[in-house]
């Protein structure tokens, strides 16, 4: 039987990936490591992990009013109600990683950085934040439902 390209228990790190999409090289760490031809294929060796960088946001505020529940990184819609006196507001969002792309209402912001104003209707009004990975694998999406009271 041949020998296995990648011999022995240790871990190699594989540092590209081909977008096919874009077809532009990105970075992915790819741990690859030896194992048994029963368990993978004649050449005995295969890939045992991907990791990706994880998208999403580490803090996600309103100028004015407080997200309720409170913000959490696995959570995903928020809801919060402002006086009538607020016509508009702005959201920050801080991102996991860096180098992701942030889009608040279809606005592309820097992370950390207020959003443009939002105009508030009276009564219910959707905030969408969305998070992009830098190597646009992956996005995540917020909603905030925001009231102005009557």
């Amino acid at each position: 039987m041949d020998q296995p390209a990648h011999s022995g228990a240790g871990v190699q790190n594989l540092l590209l990936k081909m977008d096919m999409t874009l077809r532009r090289l990105y970075p992915l760490l790819v741990a690859v490591a030896t194992l048994s031809a029963a368990a993978c294929d004649t050449r005995g060796s295969g890939i045992i992990g991907i990791v990706r960088t994880p998208s999403g946001l580490t803090s996600l505020e309103l100028s004015v009013g407080n997200l309720t529940p409170s913000f959490a990184q696995t959570r995903t819609s928020y809801t919060a109600t402002v006086p009538n006196a607020v016509s508009a507001i702005t959201v920050t969002a801080t991102a996991t990683s860096s180098g992701s792309s942030i889009l608040i209402n279809g606005n592309t912001v820097q992370s950390g950085q207020p959003s443009p104003p939002i105009a508030l209707q009276v009564g219910p009004n959707t905030i969408n934040v969305s998070v992009t990975t830098a190597d646009g694998i992956t996005t995540k999406q917020y909603a905030i439902v925001v009231t102005r009271q009557a």
